[in-house]
């Protein structure tokens, strides 16, 4: 069995669900992602970084309905890279943040934008 293919087949329906539990987390407690994040939680700051909590969860939402919803081919495929760029994007606002535990979200944000890159390369046409 082939990698790419192999990722095409077995990572979209676990993304989705994953996404989608982050994307409620992100929505029922956005301090917590927040915090987790790297990000402030205090103050003005903490309650601008909560908005944004918010926003990325109604936006992971949306992106694992997409997955879910996509047919075999062209639009999984589509679906996967839109949400490999957001990822690929959340890594580098991260990254630019500047804490430690912000840079260390920017890695695992790449690592799971390659990974659905990956798995998007592979998704065979239906």
């Amino acid at each position: 069995m082939e990698l790419l293919p192999a990722l095409g087949r077995r990572v979209p329906r676990p993304l989705a669900a994953a996404t989608a539990a982050f994307g409620v987390a992100a929505l029922a407690a956005p301090g917590v992602t927040a915090r987790q994040t790297g990000l402030s939680t205090v103050g003005e700051a903490g309650r601008l970084h909560a908005t944004l909590a918010r926003v990325i969860g109604g936006r992971d939402l949306a992106s694992a309905a997409l997955i879910v919803a996509a047919r075999p081919g062209r639009e999984l495929r589509g679906a996967l890279l839109a949400r490999a760029a957001m990822d690929a994007g959340d890594a580098l606002a991260f990254a630019l943040v500047g804490t430690r535990r912000a840079r260390a979200t920017s890695a695992f944000a790449l690592a799971v934008a390659i990974v659905v890159a990956a798995a998007a390369a592979g998704v065979e046409d239906g």
